[in-house]
């Protein structure tokens, strides 16, 4: 559980985002490392995770201005044999919305047998379901829009319902 979290995500003058961890490679010339025995690779592993408020700030350059995502809740879970889920509550650009999404077991992408993904979106008044199955590619795909008022948008516009699915892409 993390608690008020207060993240920025931005790349370097490289382009290199501060989010990635390898060790950068030795420059050319650099004396060698000490020999000796090996070292063993520390292994972390991450079942589940939860936030409770927070911000997230990501730019897409060391100047650029930062987009900001406020975090009211975030969970996701993990666990290497079931399935994955993640659910989150926030505002962003002033609108707030709501994530719900659960996929196969990690372990099975890119498996023999299908993998699916389902999720819900709401946003701006707007709500949607998603539903994937990939199999050697996407293999099937639908996309349920519940009702929404969407004058924001464009005065009057108001949505009933929208249903759409294909076999293939």
């Amino acid at each position: 559980v993390i608690e008020q979290p207060d993240l920025v995500l931005e790349p370097d003058a490289e382009g290199r985002g501060n989010w990635l961890f390898a060790r950068p490679a030795a420059p050319a010339g650099a004396p060698a490392a000490p020999s000796g025995p090996p070292r063993e690779r520390m292994a972390v592993a991450l079942d589940s995770l939860s936030l409770v408020g927070g911000r997230i700030a990501v730019r897409s350059g060391p100047v650029a201005a930062a987009e900001v995502i406020e975090i009211a809740s975030l969970t996701a879970s993990a666990p290497l044999a079931g399935p994955a889920r993640i659910a989150a509550r926030g505002t962003a650009r002033g609108e707030a919305f709501t994530r719900v999404a659960t996929t196969g077991p990690l372990r099975a992408l890119g498996g023999e047998a299908p993998w699916s993904v389902s999720a819900q979106i709401g946003v701006a008044g707007l709500s949607a379901t998603l539903g994937l199955e990939l199999a050697d590619g996407p293999r099937a795909l639908s996309l349920r829009l519940g009702e929404a008022d969407l004058g924001a948008w464009r005065p009057g516009l108001r949505l009933v319902a929208l249903e759409a699915s294909a076999a293939t892409l």
